[in-house]
C-alpha cells in the first residue's frame, strides 16, 4: 500500500510538472517571449490610433493585412496579451532539409472595444524575419460584428 501511495504521488508529481512547463511556455511574460512580446506592444500601441502606421511590423511593410479588421474596431479601450506559443512549422533551410524550429510564433490578443461588453479576440502570427519579429498573419473576431449581406 505504501509503495503504491508513493508511486502515485510521483506520478501525480511528474503530472504537476508537465502541466506547470505546459502553462509557463505559453506565458507572454516568458523570457523566450521577450522580443516577439515587444513587437506585439509596439504594434498595438500604434494600432489602437491607426492601422496605416503599422507597416514596420509586417514583412512587405504594407499593413493591408490588419486595416479591414481596424475599421470594425472602431474605438479600441485596451489590449492584453493573453499568451504565446510557439509554433513549429517545418520550414527548409536554403538547400538543406533542415527544419527551422522556434522561427514562428502564434499570440492570442484580447482587445476591448468602446462599446462592447466582451471583448475581440486576436490571433496573431509572428515569424522571426531577419532577426525582426515581423506579423504573417492575422485574424480576429471583430469580423463577426461588421455588417451582414442580405
Amino acid at each position: 500500500m505504501k509503495r503504491t501511495l508513493t508511486i502515485l504521488l510521483i506520478l501525480l508529481s511528474l503530472a504537476a510538472a508537465i502541466f506547470g512547463l505546459y502553462l509557463y511556455n505559453q506565458n507572454p511574460n516568458a523570457p523566450k517571449h521577450a522580443a516577439a512580446r515587444d513587437t506585439l506592444i509596439k504594434f498595438y500601441d500604434l494600432y489602437v490610433t491607426s492601422a496605416e502606421r503599422t507597416g514596420e511590423f509586417f514583412p512587405d511593410g504594407n499593413p493591408q493585412l490588419v486595416i479591414h479588421y481596424r475599421f470594425w474596431y472602431g474605438d479600441i479601450q485596451s489590449y492584453r496579451i493573453v499568451k504565446i506559443r510557439d509554433i513549429d512549422h517545418p520550414k527548409q533551410k536554403s538547400i538543406s532539409d533542415v527544419p527551422v524550429k522556434g522561427k514562428q510564433k502564434e499570440a492570442l490578443v484580447e482587445v476591448m472595444v468602446k462599446g462592447k461588453s466582451s471583448p475581440y479576440m486576436d490571433t496573431v502570427t509572428l515569424e522571426l524575419i531577419e532577426g525582426k519579429w515581423l506579423i504573417v498573419d492575422y485574424w480576429s473576431t471583430s469580423q463577426e460584428d461588421g455588417p451582414k449581406m442580405p
